[in-house]
């Protein structure tokens, strides 16, 4: 574990590892403004994590209804 700053909340915490999402998952995120471009696959900590991973969850309903619909496109990251 070491003390680092959180790259969302950007209080200092101890992290224990990286967590990762998904290229899609960061760009739907970052569409709903939940997270900006810095925080993207930087360390986290457990809250912000969790209270991310929780966000996606809750809104699989809406990317359904979306996915379904021609206005549906996610943002993921340039190549």
């Amino acid at each position: 574990m070491k003390r680092a700053k959180c790259s969302c909340c950007k209080q200092a915490s101890l992290l224990k590892s990286k967590y990762s999402f998904s290229d899609e998952a960061w760009g739907l995120l970052k569409s709903w403004g939940e997270v900006t471009g810095e925080s993207e696959q930087n360390l986290l900590c457990d809250g912000c994590y969790w209270e991310l991973r929780d966000t996606l969850i809750d809104r699989t309903d809406e990317l359904r209804t979306q996915s379904n619909s021609d206005s549906f496109v996610p943002k993921t990251k340039s190549a």
